[in-house]
């Protein structure tokens, strides 16, 4: 195994990390989300939550 081989390993394992990490926040975010939705089931909440650019749009729309 020569110097090229060990230098190729460092930078595929530097590769892998950033990669990892995106993964792992994805699936953070996945569960986070399943965990919110449960919770809003539980206390009878509505199913889906409007962003404020859309629950802005739909107040004008009622107001018009």
């Amino acid at each position: 195994m020569g110097f090229h081989d060990i230098i190729s390993m460092l930078f595929l394992g530097l590769l892998l990390i950033p990669i990892g990490l995106f993964v792992i926040t994805l699936l953070n975010l996945t569960i986070e989300d399943v965990r919110r939705h449960k919770a809003m089931e539980v206390e009878g909440a509505p199913m889906e939550i409007q962003h404020g650019h859309e629950a802005s749009a739909r107040a004008l729309r009622l107001v018009k």
